[in-house]
């Protein structure tokens, strides 16, 4: 039975403590134009040749982590929703909701776009939920078969 599978992670580095923090976004390497430009409000971005790579980082300290996509992760589809979620940290987002996972979609789909609000991430607490979403295909399996999905951390100026 050919199927996708959806897999989210909620990440709160709190780098140099909770709050301060800037989450930027790389775009494309134009002369005149910045190649990293800061997301302000929440948002979700679903990963494209123009958006691959983000950052977070301790606005005073510069220090951080830079989010690629692993090998494996895929793109989201409409029923995944998106890939990425930039949100101001909340002590009850602690996951979607949903407490099933057998059932019609419209039941079983991520519902982390409840959480956006247009709030502003700048300077504050931030946390990011990241999606991967792969094919299971017991016929034709994948160089990934064994599903190892997921984001790349690299740590920027430890």
């Amino acid at each position: 039975m050919r199927h996708q599978h959806h897999v989210y992670w909620r990440l709160d580095f709190d780098i140099e403590g909770a709050g301060n923090d800037v989450v930027e976004q790389r775009g494309l390497s134009i002369p005149g134009f910045p190649l990293w430009w800061r997301l302000v409000r929440e948002t979700k971005r679903t990963r494209s040749f123009f958006a691959r790579r983000w950052r977070i980082l301790d606005a005073r300290s510069g220090r951080g982590y830079a989010i690629s996509a692993g090998p494996a992760d895929g793109t989201a589809d409409a029923y995944g929703v998106a890939d990425l979620w930039f949100l101001r940290y909340r002590s009850t987002e602690l996951d979607d909701g949903v407490g099933i996972v057998g059932g019609p979609p419209a039941d079983t789909q991520c519902r982390l776009d409840q959480y956006l609000t247009a709030e502003s991430i700048d300077s504050t607490d931030v946390v990011i939920w990241y999606a991967g979403h792969f094919l299971h295909d017991e016929h034709h399996p994948s160089a990934h078969h064994g599903h190892i999905v997921g984001p790349e951390l690299r740590p920027i100026n430890w």
